[in-house]
């Protein structure tokens, strides 16, 4: 074999360790594409050198394992492909039991219907839907359940997001039940009003509005409503409520300061917190003004009938 041979020979072996290098290199970089590898080795100066891949997708991971929200993708026919250990919590369920579980199982009876329904009906791409989780203790949890259809490996799948209401129906209750008690207040037929620590008025009927004749809110109640007890002839102060003392049915007079007198029957009880603290007080006024003249008319009837 001549030199030109074996010049010719070594190009063509030293193409065919590129061929292969070159084919190597793309099968890697198709590799790390895919996801398919998590570390590659690079051979140097220094020797072999192992370098870990971390995809793009793993801040979304770490995102969906630590979020607040329950999270979950659903095949088709709505079998749990995986759920994050919130959704677990929410359900009180080992993650691997919900795996390969129809999620619809774990809803209220009409809940778990629909939710059937609507995969079955083909849901809208994106949708919105409160229901009720019911674990396997029987304890409810008001959800808004969030779900997109999307391809994934060539199929269709759901991906549904599980947000917990709980605390949202609770200020709700708070709410509605606040907003109960002002209503029986404002509407109730005997002066109410209710007073703060300090003896300060925070709510009142429109009953006691009109007693006192104009706006009580915000007022002491002792400047405002100086009420005069038949016996023994001292004022009432709200100052006694507000010291645990509770008051029932004693008569007052009232002398509103344009001269016009109302008799009183006065029940007053301190306002405790849920933890038995004194936090105010609450006074019940109901006139019996037309009862006191009444009852003064018939006496001076009886003594004239007797003079």
């Amino acid at each position: 074999m001549t030199s030109a041979d074996r010049s010719r020979q070594e190009l063509l072996t030293e193409i065919e360790e590129l061929r292969f290098r070159l084919e190597e290199a793309e099968e890697t970089l198709r590799a790390i594409g895919s996801g398919e590898v998590d570390a590659f080795v690079v051979s140097g100066r220094d020797g072999e050198q192992v370098f870990t891949l971390k995809g793009a997708d793993e801040p979304y991971r770490v995102l969906v394992e630590t979020m607040n929200e329950g999270a979950a993708t659903l095949a088709a026919d709505g079998t749990v492909l995986y759920c994050n250990n919130r959704l677990a919590a929410m359900l009180d369920v080992p993650q691997e039991r919900i795996v390969g579980s129809q999620l619809g199982s774990y809803l209220a009876p009409g809940d778990g219907d629909l939710f059937t329904t609507l995969l079955q009906s083909g849901a809208p791409k994106c949708s919105s839907n409160t229901g009720t989780l019911v674990t396997p203790a029987l304890n409810s949890l008001p959800v808004l359940i969030s779900s997109c259809t999307l391809e994934l490996s060539g199929s269709t799948v759901l991906s549904v997001v599980v947000t917990d209401l709980s605390q949202n129906k609770r200020n709700e209750e708070i709410i509605a039940s606040e907003g109960l008690a002002r209503s029986i207040i404002e509407q109730a037929g005997e002066a109410i009003i209710v007073c703060d620590g300090d003896g300060e008025i925070i709510r009142a009927s429109r009953s006691a509005h009109r007693l006192c004749d104009g706006n009580p809110l915000l007022r002491q109640f002792d400047d405002l409503f100086q009420l005069r007890m038949a016996n023994p002839g001292a004022l009432f102060s709200v100052l006694q409520p507000l010291s645990g003392a509770t008051l029932e049915n004693v008569e007052v007079e009232f002398k509103r300061p344009d001269a016009k007198d109302f008799y009183l029957l006065l029940n007053a009880t301190p306002l405790k917190s849920a933890q038995d603290k004194v936090i105010g007080g609450v006074v019940i006024l109901t006139d019996i003004t037309e009862r006191r003249q009444a009852e003064e008319a018939l006496r001076e009837s009886d003594l004239r009938y007797r003079a």
